[in-house]
């Protein structure tokens, strides 16, 4: 196989602070090591990082954490990247510390893509993410939707919760908002003891999905979002869910808080380097002949459409 001269997107979780508590976070937000809050890359370093993405042609980079906003310096990495070539430059946040002005100054200051998380009405979504923060997310999303029209709704969908995902989706939809991912919990960090949803379970919601789809017509996108999918047996019909590809190891890779790089969020269980010791090209370069001598098995359980779990440890 030949090199794979970049990867096509790359994450950065640009911190760990987060002001919510979320039950599946599966970064642990606010609760991680102490040299992953404490030793965050400096505003240099991932500034550094972004050129050198320019400079492999990356196509797509996401900030995300934690919650992002809580870095003083993120309209300046934002600002820094505008005059770089990068297709998508996306933020994730919670929504919560969004001002009209913050705003204001992400779109100004080139940010293109942003998705905002909620996964609920009030009360379904207070009890995972807090009492309060409902409100507070749904006034941060209608500032943002003031700047970004394109704005979209990550859900992230647990035994709890998943069925009351359709009302969520309707009032979205009345807020003036266009496009949601609904996403299966992973069962990793917070969540790990969770139970994961199953292939019935899945299946339902995929059948919501089409029905509000449906109903919404072309004023609204929906999708079933399901990167850690396998389609089994149980779920073969389900044909759009956005999953991924059998051998998709070198499309992506992801910065942690302290400079240390995986592979994408589907595959990186191992630390390939780490940016304060080498450059992000050298690592990559390094790191592709062994990965790919490695051949993924699909086991017994992925065959019969259970959910694979394949992330990077966060300690």
């Amino acid at each position: 196989m030949e090199l794979v001269s970049a990867p096509v997107r790359f994450v950065i979780d640009i911190t760990y602070r987060c002001n919510m508590h979320c039950t599946h976070c599966h970064a642990k937000a606010g609760e991680v090591a102490p040299r992953l809050l404490e030793n965050e890359l400096t505003t240099t370093e991932v500034t550094d990082l972004l050129k050198e993405l320019d400079e492999m042609k990356v196509f797509d980079i996401t900030i995300t954490g934690g919650e992002p906003i809580l870095r003083s310096d993120l309209i300046e990495i934002i600002r820094y990247s505008r005059n770089l070539n990068f297709s998508t430059l996306t933020l994730i946040t919670n929504g919560s510390l969004v001002s009209e002005e913050t705003a204001k100054s992400l779109l100004h200051a080139g940010l293109n893509q942003i998705r905002v998380s909620l996964d609920g009405l009030e009360s379904v979504n207070d009890e995972i993410r807090g009492p309060g923060n409902f409100e507070k997310a749904t006034k941060g999303i209608e500032n943002l939707l003031k700047f970004f029209p394109s704005l979209k709704i990550l859900t992230v969908l647990t035994r709890k919760n998943y069925k009351n995902f359709p009302e969520l989706t309707e009032y979205l939809a009345e807020l003036g908002v266009k496009r949601q991912d609904v996403i299966p919990v992973r069962k990793l960090g917070r969540a790990s003891s969770m139970l994961g949803l199953c292939s019935q379970e899945i299946n339902w919601i995929y059948a919501e999905t089409l029905k509000l789809n449906q109903k919404l017509k072309n004023s609204f996108c929906l999708v079933l979002n399901c990167p850690m999918m396998r389609i089994g047996t149980e779920i073969a019909e389900i044909k759009d869910v956005c999953g991924y590809i059998e051998d998709d190891r070198g499309s992506g890779a992801t910065v942690i808080t302290n400079g240390d790089i995986f592979l994408n969020r589907l595959w990186g269980k191992e630390k390939l380097g780490n940016l304060r010791e080498n450059k992000f090209r050298d690592i990559w370069e390094r790191s592709f002949q062994e990965r790919t001598k490695k051949k993924h098995t699909i086991t017994d359980k992925e065959k019969s459409g259970e959910l694979t779990n394949i992330y990077y440890n966060i300690p």
